[in-house]
């Protein structure tokens, strides 16, 4: 297991091998908000041929960690971690997919998001929300 105290501190600014192998991205970021892509990968998907369920959470806990970290200030900040999070699987996720998601409210230690996840003809396909420890 990597020693965490020896990590480069900007580690956290960079995206998640996760996030890079599942190949999602990050559309757009500020403000409280952020909107990610995912671009469908049949190697990740299910035995009907639709997006794993799996894939869906995963995009909608980094698309509201990364809404959360766009408020929060460089210095103090070291990292993130789910505490909890529900996924509210709406219908059925085809192809490509882009999750908007919003920071709730961040206090020091502690931050609330949510998010949609919509196919590429708009159909709302999941929602979730989350809390997350901030690690300062």
């Amino acid at each position: 297991m990597p020693d965490s105290s020896k990590r480069d501190p900007d580690d956290w600014k960079k995206p998640s091998r996760y996030f890079e192998s599942l190949g999602m991205s990050i559309l757009e970021k500020g403000g409280g908000k952020a909107t990610l892509g995912y671009v469908f990968n049949a190697a990740y998907g299910n035995r009907k041929g639709d997006v794993q369920g799996g894939v869906l959470a995963g995009l909608i806990d980094i698309a509201m960690s990364e809404a959360i970290r766009s408020t929060l200030d460089d210095s103090t900040y070291r990292g993130m971690s789910t505490i909890s999070m529900t996924v509210n699987y709406l219908d059925v996720a085809r192809g490509d997919l882009t999750a908007h998601a919003r920071a709730d409210r961040v206090g020091r230690t502690t931050g609330f998001g949510s998010a949609v996840v919509r196919d590429t003809a708009g159909k709302l396909v999941a929602t979730g929300q989350g809390t997350f420890r901030i690690i300062r």
